[in-house]
């Protein structure tokens, strides 16, 4: 107990030195509410499940029905590889006790090993069939396939991989992949992302505004407003059902750095509004900021809108909870934090060292501001080249970090025939009996033409388990259809009706690609792969399987961009127009805005940065920042010349350097947390904005009041 009674003394002689009016009490007494209520009614652990791309309803996802109709669903494979002495007897005896261990795991429905399937080593490597499914291409090691119950993979991967763990020594090396452990992994991530992000916003930005306002009323209000907008944005999502997902696990973090945004402009307009009258501070204040803050709040949420349509789940969910979280935000900050405002008996006029800081920077900024603008176009001119070698296709590597045990065993057992399922469809021209001598000769054909394809590694199909079931004796005695129809049967798994429809018109190949060295996209690899079914005299049905969503994925993530992009910037010149009345100024801020997105863009080109769909939307989120300052500059200037005051752009500039600095050191402290998941993706996501941030906060300052005094007829009113 003695150890927690100065913590406790502390809290009680802190709330004891701020003036409390009841109408600050009534929203504290909010937040418990909304903290009990999230507690007992909210799932707050990530969402990530085999729908992590796309939902069911999405088009690219209508092909894997199509095949589970055609098919039957066969259930989700998890693959473990086993490093050893495969020629060993010690090595058979393990691999017996490895599968025995994952039969006996609930929701395991078989098991395909060594011990499971060929009679022994030497009928594997010979073996058409079990060559291509157990025996890596390096002879180093074998797979296990363990066919799951997708609904239970959340409690199968963590059985699996203490089963991994037990049998690995320093003779046996065992590694697991497929897509429900990628999974599973990803959410783990997310988890503790998601507990660490928010751990560390609420102390850095909690010492930030205090060096920034020397104020604990001030620090006590914005921890209140922004732990409000976080709680009641979880709830609302709730309330509509959408999910935590794979990018808007980390909306709270979003949502507070958002909602600190508005808090730090409202502050230094308050602060300013003091200095010049002593009536009414608090209203002035709210009158000079609530029309750029509902501007930006707008500009951010048609952002975060331009990414509802999309056909990418995570994309959709991702949108919906920015736009939900940007408006909270707004809300929370005009309804709450005026009443802390109200609160303070004196204003603090004492600057730290972080706003004194910023005013050595300006100064440093303005001196050698011609230096720094061409500098600016250097930079752009230098990275432009690079938005034409996006990698927005990148492979599965990516999504996890080099050195991971989940990294290491991907990546060998891509190296040794390949690592992302691929499924093709087939049928003969008029839809034919497959299992005719003729059909068979065909696909054999095919067989050999997909696996000489480079991005192909091992291939499994009908003409494969035929091969294999006529290595049995006496069956060459046995018509090619009466062998399917034992290979159908129960007694050996009902094997061929994974590979060949009860009609006999379709069949299927399962082709497991190569992910390590890839420079073609996947679709493009797919269209190639269709020109050699065509060449076979075959016909393609349907493409799908994790190879085939990826790259469906990666396009949809192209065409949000440039279309989003695109889209975005209109709609900023109209608003932009709206708030300023010149279309020369509407004009001139999104030349100056569209070179952060093109900077950014421009040097994940040059230095091979990844494009994934977590870290795509992070161009959006910068041009929201951007637009945010410009926007407080813009509105500054017509409050300028409504009230006869000065209003050409140096002065602006000097009036709104400290909270444009200010929001962007927020911004940029509140990203770079982003850098410290062990999630790949979400640190490119991070430090895009970091980068962006800064980026734009230079472009608000130096770039776009130099682009406005440009000579531009075409202009309404000014």
């Amino acid at each position: 107990m003695s150890s927690h009674k100065p913590i406790w003394t502390s809290l009680v002689q802190f709330f004891k030195n701020l003036p409390i009016t009841r109408e600050i009490w009534a929203f504290i007494g909010v937040t418990l509410l909304c903290i009990m209520t999230l507690a007992c009614c909210v799932n707050l652990t990530p969402q990530i499940d085999e729908n992590v791309f796309f939902s069911s309803s999405d088009p690219e996802f209508q092909s894997e029905l199509k095949i589970n109709q055609l098919f039957g669903s066969a259930g989700t494979e998890l693959v473990i590889s086993v490093e050893g002495a495969i020629d060993s007897p010690q090595y058979y005896e393990r691999i017996v006790r490895i599968s025995s261990a994952i039969k006996n795991i609930d929701g395991v429905r078989s098991v395909i090993s060594l011990a499971d399937g060929p009679k022994t080593l030497k009928h594997a490597l010979e073996g058409p069939m079990w060559s291509r499914l157990l025996i890596a291409q390096d002879r180093k090691s074998t797979l296990l396939i363990a066919v799951i119950d997708l609904s239970q993979s959340k409690t199968i991967v963590p059985q699996i991989e203490a089963v991994s763990d037990k049998f690995t020594d320093d003779d046996y090396k065992l590694a697991i992949s497929g897509f429900p452990y990628m999974v599973e992994l990803i959410a783990r991530n997310l988890t503790r992302d998601l507990i660490l992000f928010s751990t560390l916003a609420f102390i850095v930005f909690g010492l930030m505004v205090y060096m920034i306002f020397q104020s604990k009323s001030i620090l006590f209000g914005t921890y209140v407003v922004c732990l409000n907008a976080c709680l009641i944005t979880l709830l609302v999502l709730s309330f509509f059902n959408v999910p935590i997902g794979l990018i808007s696990a980390n909306i709270p973090l979003i949502v507070f750095i958002m909602t600190l945004s508005h808090i730090i402009f409202l502050t230094f307009n308050w602060q300013t509004a003091v200095k010049h009258t002593q009536e009414t501070p608090v209203i002035d204040a709210v009158k000079a900021t609530f029309p750029a803050s509902f501007w930006s709040m707008l500009t951010t949420l048609l952002g975060f809108v331009s990414l509802m349509t999309v056909p990418a789940k995570p994309l959709r969910d991702f949108g919906v909870s920015g736009a939900v979280g940007c408006v909270v935000a707004m809300l929370i900050v005009y309804a709450m934090y005026p009443a802390f405002l109200r609160n303070i008996r004196r204003l603090q006029l004492t600057e730290g060292a972080f706003l004194k800081g910023e005013e050595r920077l300006f100064g440093f900024l303005e001196k050698h501001a011609v230096t720094l603008i061409v500098a600016i176009g250097l930079v752009l001119v230098i990275v432009l080249p690079g938005v034409s070698k996006l990698n927005t296709d990148p492979s599965l590597f990516s999504y996890f970090q080099k050195g991971s045990g989940l990294y290491k065993g991907l990546e060998y057992i891509d190296r040794n025939g390949g690592s992302s399922p691929l499924v093709i469809v087939t049928h003969n021209e008029d839809y034919e009996n497959l299992t005719t001598n003729a059909s068979f000769k065909k696909m054999w054909d095919l067989q050999e033409g997909l696996e000489s394809h480079k991005a192909v590694g091992q291939a499994l199909s009908l003409p494969v388990l035929l091969s294999q079931a006529l290595k049995e004796p006496f069956a060459f005695l046995l018509s090619k259809s009466l062998l399917v129809k034992i290979l159908e049967g129960e007694a050996l798994d009902e094997v061929a009706k994974g590979f060949v429809t009860q009609d006999r018109r379709h069949g299927l190949y399962l082709l497991r690609m190569y992910e390590g060295g890839r420079t073609q996209s996947r679709l493009e690899v797919i269209d190639e792969l269709k020109e050699i079914v065509d060449s076979r005299g075959l016909k393609t049905e349907i493409v799908g399987g994790v190879y085939s969503l990826q790259g469906h994925l990666s396009q949809l993530v192209v065409d949000s961009l440039i279309n989003g992009l695109g889209k975005l910037l209109i709609i900023f010149g109209v608003i932009i127009f709206i708030i300023s009345r010149s279309i020369k100024i509407a004009v001139m801020t999104i030349v100056g805005v569209l070179f952060i997105p093109l900077t950014i863009l421009g040097f994940s080109g040059i230095y091979g940065i990844p494009l994934d769909i977590v870290s795509a939307p992070a161009s959006n989120v910068a041009i929201g920042m951007g637009i945010d300052s410009i926007i407080h500059m813009i509105n500054i200037r017509r409050r300028r010349k409504e009230q006869g005051r000065k209003s050409d752009w140096q002065d602006i500039k000097e009036e709104l350097y400290k909270p444009i600095f200010t929001s962007i050191a927020v911004v940029s402290v509140g990203f770079v947390i982003f850098l410290l998941s062990i999630f790949p993706p979400l640190q490119r996501f991070g430090g895009s904005i970091v980068f962006g941030a800064a980026f734009a906060g230079l472009i608000a300052l130096y770039v776009t009041p130099l682009l406005y005094k440009f000579k531009f007829q075409f202009k309404i009113k000014d």
